[in-house]
């Protein structure tokens, strides 16, 4: 299974938890845009967290796309609609498909997949503490990357009813399965006739 949440905060997140720079980030987004590699001596990737010293920019262009689609290191830029349905087709054979803004609803995949109890979870925080720090991306910046993004959030609007259509078969097996549950403990506390 998987999670998946909006590129955009996904991508703020990956940017704070892993203290990439003003510049880095100005860096990356000017090397997406001419469609090369940043060059290393921009990105101090030594000081990003758990990234290894070559990932940056694959965070900053369709990073679930990469991530899911076959072809992570492909170049800035070239993330391509075979890369998206290569996702999409990988995104349906998964069992559980949970969607971070939309968690609560999708438990009962975890219910239903693993038999899970999670009723005392319902209520699930989506917050970060890096979300309170400064901005991570200037309005223009977000803008631009939303538009470069286009990839991800075309898989990300899939996983979205997906997720959800994943969500409503567990709630219905979940019933069905309750009410299979109730018949026999019915029948066997039955009068013989």
């Amino acid at each position: 299974g998987i999670m998946l949440r909006d590129p955009i905060r996904a991508l703020k997140g990956t940017i704070a938890q892993n203290m990439f720079s003003k510049h880095e980030t100005t860096s990356i987004i000017e090397a997406i845009h001419s469609k090369k590699r940043p060059a290393m001596s921009s990105i101090n990737n030594h000081k990003h967290g758990c990234l290894p010293r070559w990932d940056g920019f694959h965070h900053f262009d369709n990073f679930i796309v990469r991530s899911l689609g076959g072809n992570y290191d492909v170049e800035p830029g070239q993330v391509t609609e075979e890369h998206l349905e290569n996702a999409k087709k990988l995104l349906q054979k998964m069992d559980v498909l949970l969607i971070l803004e939309e968690l609560s609803l999708h438990t009962r995949q975890l219910e239903d997949t693993f038999g899970w109890d999670l009723d005392s979870q319902r209520t699930i925080p989506v917050s970060n503490a890096h979300a309170k720090h400064r901005p991570v991306l200037s309005t223009s910046q977000e803008a631009y990357l939303h538009e470069v993004n286009t990839f991800d959030y075309k898989l990300y609007e899939f996983a979205l009813a997906l997720a959800r259509e994943k969500s409503q078969n567990a709630r219905t097996h979940s019933r069905c399965l309750a009410n299979a549950s109730d018949f026999f403990a019915a029948a066997a506390t039955a009068e013989p006739r």
